[in-house]
């Protein structure tokens, strides 16, 4: 197939753009900036564009001929007033608009866990509303909901661990108690792949987790057993919990913003099983986080839960 990624240079864009050309497909990464990303250029079969993504005629060019179309394009964090809208909301509108225009047949689109309409945060509101734009296409589109992402390179699990590695003994952490299902990015691009062609996914919406559940706290408590830190960690109430996301999206990385704070109390765990089109079941996070957070190579650590 011929398959366009956008966000192909992103996190989940890399595992998905090299599982896609080692199946033999033909891939096209838009980007603003080739350079940047032309380590993708070691992989067969990808192709670097120079595109403004916000540009309805600069997609139509990019989509045109393309058996498939993947968007990945989202954000964690606003830099100003109006972006998750801007990316959230207006990309999939004009990605359905431009796949209409090209007569591209499929669509996958990824949106997140607990996206709606009444979400507590900007971030998932917003992210329901990209999902709607997808629903309302006139061809076969697909939209995938993770829970909370984790594999080498994230910006979440190696955040952290980078935090932990300093930390002076005690780790204050907001919605300490927030649960979820972590899912290794490996397992969200094999279900995406099956999906290109499993006719039973056309049209459907899919809520994906990780076969266990951990609160952040045991999540915390884990990654500092991989550091080999010993760490305390304090649970922090819901206003110290406010002040230190206020603080902390106001210093460099924004390891955590009042509307990432917002997203955590709500839990992000699935009510369905692994769908059974996309089997076999995720691989858990002890199987996985050792080997490129473990400080001692190779080192398994079993996680308490």
């Amino acid at each position: 197939m011929r398959i366009c990624v956008l966000g192909g240079s992103g996190f989940v864009g890399k595992y998905l753009v090299e599982r896609l050309t080692g199946e033999g497909h033909e891939v096209v990464v838009p980007t603003r900036d080739t350079i940047a990303h032309r380590d993708l250029l070691v992989l067969t079969g990808v192709r670097l564009v120079t595109a403004d993504l916000h540009s309805p005629a600069a997609l139509r060019r990019q989509f045109s001929g393309m058996d498939a179309v993947v968007n990945l394009i989202g954000i964690l964090n606003e830099r100003r007033s109006g972006d998750f809208a801007r990316v959230h909301v207006d990309i999939p509108r004009r990605v359905v608009e431009a796949c209409e225009a090209a007569e591209v047949p499929r669509l996958l689109h990824v949106s997140a866990l607990n996206a709606g309409m009444d979400a507590p945060s900007r971030y998932l509101r917003s992210k329901w509303q990209g999902e709607v734009a997808v629903k309302g296409a006139r061809f076969a589109a697909t939209v995938f909901r993770p829970s909370v992402l984790f594999g080498r390179g994230d910006s979440f699990s190696t955040r952290l661990a980078s935090w932990i590695r300093f930390a002076p003994g005690v780790f204050p952490l907001a919605a300490a108690e927030s649960r979820f299902a972590p899912l290794h990015v490996a397992d969200l691009v094999r279900a995406m792949v099956a999906a290109l062609r499993a006719r039973k996914t056309f049209g459907a919406t899919y809520d994906l987790c990780g076969p266990v559940t951990y609160t952040l706290r045991q999540w915390v408590e884990y990654i500092a057993r991989l550091q080999e830190r010993h760490v305390r960690v304090v649970a922090l109430g819901d206003r110290l919990s406010w002040f230190q996301a206020w603080l902390l999206e106001r210093m460099p990385g924004q390891l955590l913003t009042r509307d990432n704070y917002l997203t955590l109390r709500v839990d992000a765990v699935c009510t369905t099983p692994w769908p059974p089109v996309f089997a076999p079941l995720p691989e858990p996070p002890a199987h996985i986080l050792p080997s490129y957070l473990a400080r001692s190579h190779g080192r398994v650590v079993e996680l308490d839960r």
